[in-house]
């Protein structure tokens, strides 16, 4: 079971094979609704690769059931840390996690693949057993790849802690969520499609909210269309939306956010690519935030801007540069205007063995204020590094440290550390 993460949600699926500092418990759903950046602002797993708690591993085998389509794979693992952090307080405190689980491939055709990943976990930390939590994951994913277009859907759900990005508080919170998407990859004309819904619960009270004033279901879609030129380009227009409906309104509003605008993506040689989207993001509210005239944030805009680069040097090597602007539903306001850099990188040292590494900054400014009360701004800095690999066909190991901080104007903003050793076992 992945660990929560230091700071704001991660792009794409990146977070899914790292350690405790920038993995997620909960499910990533947003492959197909994603802005062109987040599209390829990912690391990807070998289709002989498993999960094993925080560990993207090699498996001791390959056992195989029903004529070769079904392979199976008992999983576990078993890791120490220590978190500088948990409460938003400073309260920091050693912990020890394990997993459970298993990860299965269907093969059910060659165009047809289907995989399944189920994991229980435990976190027991020394000096603060309130903390302890038992993590639950399941996730299934659903591809095929036609002879024009290639079609993904998922569903799951999660249990566990994830970090509130304003205090860094550790929050126990569940999600759960299904998503469908399509692109059409043959030159001429250029579709991609996709559509998602999601539910979220928080299990205990935070810093700034009640456990009962976040629970929210989400649900959107998001639609490019245009020209694919040969090779990797494509030019196209695109509009993209999401619906946020809460259980209660007393703190937070239900709203839409959208984005419209031109993205273009393209390969510089064969080994870079890039993406681009530039466009108009907006945010319709229910009301202003608190009911409060004086923020006059029922209805927001901002540019939006989303870059990207990639650059594959070597099987198993990448580095993604990317900037983005935009929108963002907040937490002491209806909105967020953010803006940032971002870094992600791996670097293959052996066969086996990644070398990975990750930074990124944005800063964040509320959609409104009180009457005569500074408006806030933060700034959210995240950083990692470390290394995984598998020693021997079956069992990885993966080490790691990663740090975040986060500065408010009108708040006391947050600092952690996070250093964790992980072992996994794969069958």
């Amino acid at each position: 079971m992945t660990r929560a993460r230091l700071a704001a949600a991660p792009r794409g699926t990146a977070a899914r094979g790292y350690t405790a500092v920038l993995g997620s418990t909960v499910l990533t759903l947003s492959a197909t609704f994603s802005a062109s950046f987040s599209a390829i602002f990912s690391l990807t797993m070998s289709a002989s690769e498993v999960t094993a708690g925080p560990l993207i591993m090699q498996p001791y085998a390959e056992p195989l059931f029903f004529d070769r389509r079904l392979e199976l794979h008992p999983t576990a693992s078993l890791g120490s840390g220590y978190d500088s952090n948990l409460d938003g307080h400073g309260t920091g405190d050693a912990f020890v996690h394990g997993t459970l689980g298993g990860d299965a491939h269907w093969y059910a055709t060659p165009d047809l693949v289907a995989h399944l990943n189920l994991e229980a976990g435990r976190w027991t930390y020394v000096k603060t057993p309130n903390r302890d939590t038992d993590d639950l994951l399941a996730d299934l994913e659903v591809f095929y790849v036609g002879p024009e277009w290639d079609v993904t859907s998922g569903a799951g759900g999660a249990r566990g802690r994830v970090a509130e990005p304003i205090t860094g508080e550790q929050v126990l919170r569940s999600r759960v969520g299904t998503d469908l998407g399509g692109e059409r990859r043959e030159p001429g004309l250029y579709l991609k499609a996709g559509i998602f819904a999601e539910r979220i619960e928080y299990h205990e009270d935070t810093l700034l909210f009640s456990a009962t004033q976040a629970n929210k279901s989400r649900w959107g879609g998001a639609l490019r269309s245009g020209w694919r030129l040969i090779d990797y380009t494509r030019i196209y227009l695109f509009s993209r939306g999401s619906w946020s409906s809460y259980d209660d309104e007393g703190r937070f509003r239900n709203g839409v956010l959208a984005a419209y605008g031109a993205g273009c993506g393209f390969a510089l040689t064969p080994s870079v690519a890039a993406t681009a989207e530039l466009g108009l993001a907006t945010g319709h509210y229910s009301a202003p935030t608190f009911a409060d005239p004086a923020y006059d944030d029922r209805f927001v805009k901002s540019p939006l801007v989303d870059l990207g680069l990639r650059w594959d040097w070597e099987p198993g090597s990448q580095l993604t540069l990317g900037a983005d602007c935009g929108l963002a539903d907040g937490r002491t306001a209806n909105a967020v205007r953010r803006y940032g850099l971002g870094l992600l990188g791996e670097v293959r040292l052996r066969e086996q063995v990644r070398a990975f590494g990750e930074a990124d900054w944005h800063r964040e400014q509320d959609s409104g204020a009180a009457a005569n009360a500074e408006l806030p701004v933060r700034d959210i800095t995240t950083a990692t590094a470390g290394v995984r690999g598998t020693l021997i066909p079956g069992v990885g190991l993966q080490v790691s440290t990663g740090w975040a901080r986060t500065v408010d104007n009108v708040g006391a903003g947050y600092d952690r550390v996070l250093i964790e050793a992980t072992i996994g076992l794969a069958f």
